[in-house]
């Protein structure tokens, strides 16, 4: 090895490490992303399913009727809630979902939506009875820090749902959030 070749040794080691770094942030990126849509398709099944047994209560069973089921939601729901229309989407919703006013069904109507972290609707479902429920859904996420702690656990937020059909067609969702 020559004098004049250290410079050019340090110049490859320097460039291998920059070219490795930027290699493992794009590939962080990739696996976060991936994530992500994972989350967001859990969280639809989710929806699916909740879905499915009001639309069951909702018309074929007797008023007095009830179901019980568990929903575990990811952390990019921002709430779950009934709404007059299916284009209404409350100020505040993760703020919401963590209110010790969020109690004795706040939100109602006769849609029932499910809001994503990061996106400006909501996908809301029609029904033919009222449904009457608190807001679901995830914490609201507080730093930067939050959100990649809570990304990289992926943890998820586990309710049980009571639903109860009453007399007058409105179907009652009495939450408790299982830890």
């Amino acid at each position: 090895m020559k004098k004049g070749d250290a410079p050019s040794l340090w110049l490859w080691i320097i460039g291998g490490f920059l070219l490795a770094s930027l290699t493992l942030v794009i590939l962080w990126q990739l696996l976060a992303t991936a994530q992500v849509g994972f989350m967001r398709k859990a969280a639809a099944q989710e929806f699916t399913g909740l879905d499915n047994e009001l639309s069951y209560l909702c018309s074929a069973v007797s008023p007095g009727s009830s179901r019980t089921i568990n929903m575990k939601l990811p952390t990019v729901v921002e709430g779950i809630y009934a709404a007059p229309s299916e284009t209404y989407i409350p100020q505040n919703l993760s703020q919401l979902v963590d209110s010790p006013l969020n109690k004795g069904g706040i939100s109602n109507g006769k849609y029932v939506c499910l809001k994503l972290r990061g996106e400006a609707k909501a996908q809301c479902n029609h029904f033919e009875c009222t449904i009457v429920t608190d807001y679901l859904g995830a914490s609201p996420k507080d730093s930067f820090f939050d959100q990649l702690r809570q990304l990289a656990s992926s943890p998820t937020f586990n309710y049980d749902l009571l639903l109860t059909k009453t007399e007058d067609n409105r179907i009652i969702i009495n939450e408790t959030r299982v830890e």
